[in-house]
């Protein structure tokens, strides 16, 4: 097929289409004109350099499962080394049994430039709480500064999470060279309705980090011409942030904890 690899592109993914990645690599090798990759990576491997990476010129978007490890991560990261999308937009990321983890380490590599999507799904080990969500997912956001949307569904999004995502200024005043995704226009945050409770996981223990994140990508009534004659809101104009709250009692927040999210809407 030239649209879907691995799965039914009308049903579900399933883990049984699951495949290596140097299968999915041989896959796409044989496809030169394959527009939509879906697949299982199930039993990840690392592939070597090619002196020449190979041309998807038609390729636009990819949706990947995998298991969560840096064996994962390292052999996703070594794909993407050996492939020229020069054509993709959005990417789809769902790990399975853990976080990110691995993604700390990955090589920062042109292919994933051109993104313009990212959606990310991935559980959080607690058991491991050495391996914050924070330090992998920077790994990835650094590989794609063009990202005009970015989707984190996961079970712990903390306060770290939000300021990772918080631009900084610069002395000059200019956007500092360390922020990520400084274009970022569309930003939704999902908390796992059956995450974990913990105290530095809800709503009402960082509304001033959800403040500044906001107010330090907003730009105003600022417009940028993205076709000739059609202009769009410069900076974030979408934001969609679902938490838990853990101070709820019998299905009723308490007075405090209202008024503390009406102070935040209003600031809004």
């Amino acid at each position: 097929t030239n649209n879907v690899v691995g799965v039914d592109p009308h049903g579900p993914l399933n883990r049984s289409y699951g495949m290596s990645t140097s299968n999915l690599f041989s896959l796409l090798s044989n496809s030169p004109n394959i527009s939509c990759v879906e697949s299982v990576i199930n039993s990840p491997d690392t592939l070597p350099p090619s002196f020449q990476r190979l041309l998807l010129r038609r390729l636009r978007k990819m949706r990947l499962i995998l298991k969560s490890g840096r064996q994962s991560a390292e052999g996703l990261s070594s794909l993407f080394r050996n492939l020229y999308l020069p054509l993709l937009g959005s990417l789809s990321l769902r790990v399975r049994g853990g976080g990110l983890e691995g993604f700390r380490w990955w090589t920062r590599s042109p292919t994933l430039e051109t993104l313009t999507e990212l959606y990310i799904n991935c559980d959080l080990d607690w058991t491991h709480p050495e391996h914050p969500l924070e330090e992998d997912l920077r790994g990835l956001l650094v590989c794609t500064p063009g990202l005009a949307i970015l989707q984190v569904q996961s079970d712990h999004i903390s306060s770290r999470t939000l300021s990772l995502l918080t631009l900084q200024p610069s002395t000059d005043g200019s956007t500092a060279r360390s922020n990520l995704c400084p274009e970022l226009e569309r930003l939704w945050l999902y908390q796992s309705i059956n995450a974990p409770k913990h105290p530095a996981s809800s709503f009402c223990s960082y509304q001033r980090n959800i403040v500044d994140l906001i107010s330090s990508r907003w730009r105003g009534l600022q417009q940028k011409e993205v076709y000739p004659g059609e202009f769009r809101p410069s900076g974030l104009f979408d934001v969609s942030i679902q938490l838990r709250l853990i101070d709820a009692v019998d299905g009723r927040l308490d007075l405090p904890t209202a008024q503390s999210i009406s102070s935040f809407i209003g600031q809004g």
